[in-house]
């Protein structure tokens, strides 16, 4: 095989016009890190992908977040072997001294493609040019000479605000439970002025449908189902399946090496009640979550949608949401009966989001419109364990159907909303 030149890191991110290919170099080299002590290197992986698919839609803010967490995992990763999820304030803040006298070794004096295409190879590889650091040289000066590097204030500011909005995400997909780039942007030298408008730092948005959005939400999936059920009822049950056992995306889309099945949602051994087994949750561990009678009604109505008999079969093979038609690219190109990938859920969802803010317009509900169209496919996942929580639901039950490790993550969920605080607040008066 051809020798293949390198740059000093590899770039962990392909561009927005490539983003679903990856890279077999990188994915080998991620696969690698466990050697490094990162065990935990494929997983978050795919959370890196997971936040930047999110970003899709915004060009400049998908490069920008590409290019400060491709920096980020160098460090933690290739020099360090830190895992994400054990980066302290501290470990943020040599990082940031990093970043601002960087190895010479890593700097470019011009802005490189992070990859090219290798025609020997017949594939895209990094770029050997490629620098994570770049020290844009004045009009006029020699492309030879020799400037120190430097980084402007505001330079940190961004790349701090980029990794405390990734790491809110690594929050929220219950990655981990700290957000050190927030912890940094408090130091006096980062700190911004704050609009009375924001947020306490000490208070933590759990991000879920309100009850108005949730019925609407609800209702939008059957509108859809009603109007065109060959493409709908999949959604119907989709959306009743992520709201019902708290599902991370990851538990109920294919990918390689798990393509999750209908037998997964099986009776117990005494017949009395229905689980929807997820064989490996975020954590590597198994569990059974309990099947509510709304879910199985669900189940029975895609099933018979889709002629099948109304319960699964044990040992059936059946996809757990089946394609409506060939896959066009990927690992399942050209099979029917393929599973869905995660940006296929996330877009099916994203179309009932989009109804249902419709919904909440014509009923003149434009705030809860807005609301909801910040949600997510996790948002369902939350609203889930919020949900059953107010309705007083055993705290432990609902710990564990949501694979939680820590008791202290499922109580975050017990907080008064803001509408039961302002309900319990509107009657004070001023008298004494």
């Amino acid at each position: 095989m051809e020798s293949l030149e390198q740059p000093p890191y590899l770039p962990y991110f392909e561009s927005l016009e490539h983003f679903q290919q990856g890279c077999a170099l990188v994915n080998q080299h991620v696969a690698g890190l466990s050697a490094l002590g990162v065990q935990d290197a494929g997983y978050l992986y795919e959370l890196c992908i997971a936040y930047l698919d999110e970003l899709k839609t915004s060009p400049n803010n998908f490069k920008s977040a590409r290019s400060e967490i491709t920096t980020f995992l160098i460090w933690c990763w290739d020099i360090e072997g830190l895992p994400l999820s054990e980066v302290t304030r501290n470990d943020m803040n040599r990082f940031l001294d990093w970043c601002a006298s960087p190895p010479e070794a890593l700097i470019s004096n011009s802005q490189r493609a992070h990859f090219v295409w290798h025609k020997g190879l017949s594939m895209r590889v990094p770029n050997p040019l490629w620098r994570p650091f770049v020290n844009r040289l004045p009009k006029g000066v020699s492309a030879t000479a020799a400037l120190p590097y430097s980084r402007k204030a505001s330079a940190t500011k961004n790349q701090l605000a980029v990794l405390s909005s990734f790491y809110q995400f690594l929050n929220d997909e219950e990655y981990c439970d700290r957000n050190p780039a927030a912890l940094a942007m408090r130091r006096s030298r980062f700190r911004e002025n704050r609009s009375p408008l924001q947020w306490h730092e000490g208070e933590q948005e759990i991000k879920a449908l309100n009850p108005l959005q949730l019925a609407t939400l609800f209702k939008a999936a059957d509108q859809l189902a009603e109007a065109d059920p060959a493409r709908h009822e999949r959604t119907r049950f989709l959306i009743t399946l992520l709201f019902s056992t708290y599902a991370r995306i990851s538990e109920v889309a294919a990918r390689p090496g798990y393509s999750p099945v209908m037998a997964q949602i099986r009776r117990d051994k005494n017949g009395e009640t229905w689980g929807f087994y997820i064989p490996m949750s975020k954590n590597g561990k198994a569990r059974t979550v309990a099947v509510s009678d709304a879910l199985l009604e669900a189940l029975k109505r895609y099933r018979t949608h889709l002629e099948l008999s109304e319960l699964p079969a044990p040992n059936e093979t059946l996809p757990l949401l089946v394609r409506q038609r060939t896959a066009q690219h990927g690992r399942d190109a050209q099979t029917l009966n393929a599973n869905l990938g995660e940006n296929a859920i996330r877009d099916e969802v994203e179309r009932v989001y989009q109804h249902a803010a419709q919904l909440l317009i014509d009923a003149g509900r434009t705030h809860d419109a807005a609301e909801l169209r910040t949600m997510t496919v996790h948002s369902l996942r939350h609203t889930g364990i919020s949900a059953d929580l107010e309705k007083g639901r055993s705290l432990h039950h609902v710990m564990a159907d949501a694979g939680h490790q820590d008791i202290g993550i499922t109580s975050r969920y017990i907080t008064a909303s803001f509408v039961e605080k302002y309900e319990s607040a509107r009657h004070k008066g001023l008298e004494n």
